[in-house]
């Protein structure tokens, strides 16, 4: 999305900020540059991907598989980013740890901070620091069943009992209403949920579905 055209007025604050200086960067590879990278206050603290499979980033066999997957229709502008993505993933892996199996599973412990890969980076981290987890999800929540939605937002309220919890989704529209379409945009919103209960869900902006654009409301 770093490289997209960009619609509508940039938020206020340290989010404006750190968007335009990725995109005024000089270098040919601006994700590498994204704040959320390299900002050191975010170094105390560790990043969790879950997912069922992931891709083996070093096999030319599942590269070529990757690109394959690539739309036709938006190949020509799409197989460079992808190349210069999987640069990134390459050389930022070792910055995640990568929990491979059901989601749903280990969700509500990895958001308390009490997954058992987790159990030697807290004892490295002030407990008084842990007061927030982020949970970031694209493209793949409207994949889910209406019972599957509904334990991810319960399991989100329920960590919210320990720690705020803040959650980005970037997914088809309507995937909270389960009334998504082919034709639909992607749509970024902002959730908070705190003491148990969802406080808040913002939609913060519109986007292309392959990163052409972003329109922000």
């Amino acid at each position: 999305m770093l490289e997209c055209e960009i619609r509508g007025s940039i938020p206020d604050g340290a989010f404006r900020d750190a968007i335009r200086e990725a995109l005024s960067s000089s270098t040919t590879d601006p994700v590498s540059h994204l704040p959320l990278i390299d900002l050191p206050d975010m170094l105390r603290f560790k990043r969790y991907a879950l997912d069922l499979t992931f891709p083996k980033v070093d096999d030319e066999p599942s590269e070529r598989w990757m690109r394959s997957l690539i739309w036709p229709e938006v190949y020509s502008a799409r197989v460079e980013r992808f190349r210069r993505s999987l640069a990134t993933l390459r050389a930022t892996r070792d910055r995640f740890e990568w929990i491979e199996g059901d989601g749903l599973a280990v969700l509500l412990s990895v958001l308390c901070g009490t997954h058992a890969s987790q159990l030697d980076h807290a004892a490295a981290v002030s407990s008084s620091t842990a007061r927030a987890s982020v949970f970031v999800h694209s493209f793949s929540f409207y994949q889910l069943t209406n019972a599957m939605k509904e334990r991810v937002e319960s399991i989100c309220c329920e960590a919210s009992r320990s720690r705020d919890i803040y959650r980005i989704s970037y997914d088809l529209e309507g995937a909270f209403e389960a009334t998504t379409s082919t034709d639909a945009f992607g749509v970024l919103h902002i959730l908070e949920y705190h003491n148990g209960e969802r406080v808040s869900n913002r939609l913060v902006a519109r986007a292309d579905n392959h990163g052409q654009w972003i329109e922000f409301l």
